[in-house]
């Protein structure tokens, strides 16, 4: 059944386990009772929070997160020259002596 393939899953990817009393391990257990629609909302967060934590663990999800810096690094650095061209052109702009050998 599905929640039995959740559970399963869960229980693989939980390195470490989930330690006893804690809201997953309380999920994981009611799980093996229960539908997951029937269980209380913080358990379904929790196993929610624990798939997160093991897709985000992934190789590819760290690549995507490195992507990300990367392109964002390059972003403010384009921004950061633009910056400093404008501010550039508008102190030549006002600089009286560059004004009279234009």
């Amino acid at each position: 059944s599905w929640p039995e393939v959740l559970r399963a899953l869960l229980l693989a990817l939980a390195k470490p386990p989930a330690p006893p009393g804690t809201l997953l391990a309380e999920a994981l257990e009611l799980l093996g009772q229960h539908e997951h629609h029937a269980l209380p909302f913080a358990h379904k967060l929790a196993l929610l929070r624990a798939l997160a934590d093991a897709a985000n663990a992934t190789a590819y999800m760290a690549q995507v997160c490195a992507d990300h810096a990367e392109r964002r690094h390059e972003v403010y650095q384009d921004h950061r020259r633009e910056l400093t061209a404008h501010a550039k052109l508008v102190e030549d702009a006002a600089d009286p002596k560059k004004l009279k050998a234009a």
